[in-house]
């Protein structure tokens, strides 16, 4: 609540933590986040000593632009993610964040990092969305989503990366055989 820039649908600090830890975020990694929204995971893995780069779909909200989830408009000059990093003292490991659609990722074929650690929207907030021209979005099924998310990170973690993405389900349905999975990651929880 006392960050300067603050989305609609951020994760909550102490579960961004979490994630970063499980991501082994340390000094000097460089982290992912495809679905940076207002920063908090990568704000979190910067508070870790990682490096981060992120993308989203709402270049909106990557830019601090729009109304605010404060309630009082819009959003004012100093509610962005540059600010947001610079009030913890960690403006230099925001290395980017750039708007793209996470089912055509813009990143060079050959990049590689240490963790992908992220929220996919999955559709109680936000729903999941993938662009189908520069100014129109349609619906994403979050088993797509992770799907794709899946076969992302295979492609583009270093040996020995790895994969956090915070996934809900309803504890009085869940079965762990309903979590997608990869055949060359090891599932830990």
């Amino acid at each position: 609540k006392n960050r300067t820039f603050l989305g609609n649908t951020a994760m909550c600090s102490h579960m961004a933590f979490l994630m970063a830890n499980q991501g082994k975020v340390d000094s000097g990694k460089l982290i992912l986040d495809p679905f940076m929204g207002s920063g908090g995971i990568a704000l979190a893995c910067a508070e870790f000593g990682g490096y981060c780069l992120g993308s989203d779909i709402n270049l909106t909200l990557l830019r601090g632009r729009g109304l605010s989830s404060r309630g009082h408009g819009f959003r004012v000059a100093s509610e962005n993610m540059e600010t947001c990093f610079e009030q913890f003292g960690l403006r230099s490991h925001l290395v980017d964040n750039v708007a793209c659609d996470q089912h055509r990722p813009v990143w060079r074929s050959t990049m590689q990092v240490d963790a992908i650690v992220t929220d996919p929207p999955y559709g109680v907030r936000e729903a999941p969305r993938k662009a189908v021209t520069l100014k129109s979005a349609e619906r994403y099924a979050i088993t797509n989503l992770v799907e794709d998310l899946l076969k992302f990170a295979e492609q583009r973690l270093c040996a020995g990366g790895r994969l956090v993405y915070f996934l809900p389900v309803l504890s009085a349905t869940y079965k762990e055989d309903d979590i997608p999975r990869h055949p060359h990651f090891d599932f830990i929880s």
